[in-house]
């Protein structure tokens, strides 16, 4: 099997797995992960995850053009916005996962930080999770955006909207996607309570462990 045969199949595999688990659903969300040769697999526009083939991946370049397959999301230049400023992300994930979704509706959350240290998995895994501001789906005020607020960092929450997530490879953006959603879960369940944080101590060990 080829580097590309096998980065498909790792894409349509996990695509389908988020889509039987609810992470994704209807044509939300997208996908995408870097070649050897810097060229890009994208998940096409209008997409269910949960019906995903390999051969539907769009192939394309950095400059937008499409070597291969269909028309590619239209969010595709928030991915490469990532890319930009994430020299280490090889996978993008995008999603509106239900949890993290509804936790980027609130007001009165910390942007720089939107979840706050509730456990340690998530520090450990993708650090400060900053929020950029609303804008219409695949508007290019979003890259903007992204240039300013995505340096340093492997994960983003969009205001009302979802989250933009890196990885090493697609397993770590989609593993880092489910600690995101699941810590943005646990949150949400004991907010209205009285809680405990980690202190700001805690917090630092963590981000040095990282």
């Amino acid at each position: 099997m080829s580097t590309m045969e096998s980065l498909r199949a790792s894409i349509v595999d996990h695509a389908h797995s988020l889509f039987v688990r609810g992470l994704v659903s209807s044509t939300a969300g997208n996908i995408s992960a870097v070649l050897d040769d810097g060229t890009f697999l994208v998940s096409p526009t209008g997409c269910c995850f949960g019906r995903l083939k390999e051969d539907e991946l769009t192939h394309m370049k950095a400059d937008g053009t499409v070597l291969s397959g269909p028309k590619p999301t239209k969010e595709y230049p928030l991915h490469f916005a990532f890319y930009e400023v994430q020299p280490d992300a090889r996978a993008i994930l995008h999603l509106h996962s239900p949890w993290a979704t509804a936790l980027s509706c609130l007001n009165g959350l910390d942007l720089q930080n939107v979840i706050p240290p509730v456990t340690p998995y998530l520090l450990m895994r993708l650090g400060p999770v900053p929020m950029i501001p609303y804008e219409k789906p695949g508007d290019l005020k979003l890259v903007d955006h992204i240039h300013e607020l995505a340096v340093g960092r492997k994960a983003l929450m969009m205001a009302n909207h979802g989250t933009l997530v890196s990885g090493k490879d697609v397993d770590q953006a989609v593993y880092n996607a489910e600690e995101l959603e699941e810590t943005a879960r646990l949150y949400m369940r004991i907010r209205h309570d009285d809680h405990r944080l980690l202190s700001a101590d805690q917090v630092q060990e963590l981000l040095n462990y990282a």
